[in-house]
């Protein structure tokens, strides 16, 4: 247990003096800033025909869900402390430290996923910010309750950590910053709707980003239950599978250069 916490600490100091972690704090906090402004001053302006009426609870929670879906860098940022690290080798440093590699790989998935969780629950936060500004220059009130957004953070704040423990785990089988990046980006953007756009809604819910924050209201997609639980088992299988792979390669090539 203490060389998985000696190694957890090293990892940390890593994020910190490479300004990782502030980058994606600030990428995280903008993205969320421009997707819930955009929604919010949509829906106040009569626009957003998809939201509804602004004074609307349920409105109001998809406004701040539609922030949270900045927990992006969340993902990125696994695959980067990965891969940066294996190139530049820094990770030389760290096999002096800790020569075990699933000791190391153990130490990324943590610091990544606690740095998810938090991006997640400051996307959510933000949002939060940004819904109660715009509604002070409406005549439409906040009704949004504290439960449900106290829920919608701890769900956000779980799907962050998800989505970072798959960036590390993708950027260990990789093994190379610009493809893994280039492959979770065009994942991401491109691959995943393209891919839902063939298959249908109905038959695409076993895809990882159906519902990245596990927090948007839709039809069940698989019976007895919801959207919301069917999209967080399926990213919860999804970073199983890529994590218990990524240890199966590393058993293979258990070299730092490998």
């Amino acid at each position: 247990m203490s060389g998985i916490v000696a190694t957890s600490r090293s990892e940390w100091c890593q994020m910190r003096t490479s300004a990782r972690a502030l980058w994606a704090l600030l990428a995280t906090a903008a993205l969320s800033a421009l997707l819930a402004a955009n929604a919010a001053l949509n829906a106040r302006a009569g626009s957003g025909a998809a939201l509804g009426d602004l004074g609307e609870a349920a409105v109001q929670q998809d406004i701040v869900v539609l922030g949270a879906f900045a927990t992006i860098p969340a993902v990125l940022l696994g695959v980067i402390s990965t891969t940066v690290d294996r190139q530049r080798g820094v990770e030389l440093t760290t096999a002096l430290l800790q020569p075990r590699p699933h000791v190391r790989f153990a130490a990324k998935l943590l610091v990544a996923t606690a740095l998810g969780a938090a991006l997640g629950a400051m996307s959510v936060a933000v949002a939060s910010g940004v819904l109660l500004t715009v509604l002070q220059a409406s005549p439409a009130r906040l009704v949004l309750g504290a439960s449900t957004l106290a829920g919608a953070l701890v769900r956000v704040a779980i799907a962050g950590a998800l989505w970072a423990t798959l960036g590390v785990a993708v950027g260990q089988l990789i093994g190379r910053v610009v493809p893994a990046l280039a492959l979770t980006l065009g994942w991401i953007l491109i691959g995943e709707a393209a891919l839902t756009a063939v298959l249908g809604s109905g038959r695409s819910w076993w895809l990882p980003g159906q519902d990245p924050t596990f927090a948007l209201v839709g039809d069940p997609r698989v019976q007895l239950l919801d959207g919301a639980t069917t999209a967080a088992l399926v990213l919860v299988a999804w970073v199983a599978v890529l994590v218990a792979l990524a240890s199966a390669r590393l058993a293979r090539r258990p070299a730092v250069g490998a």
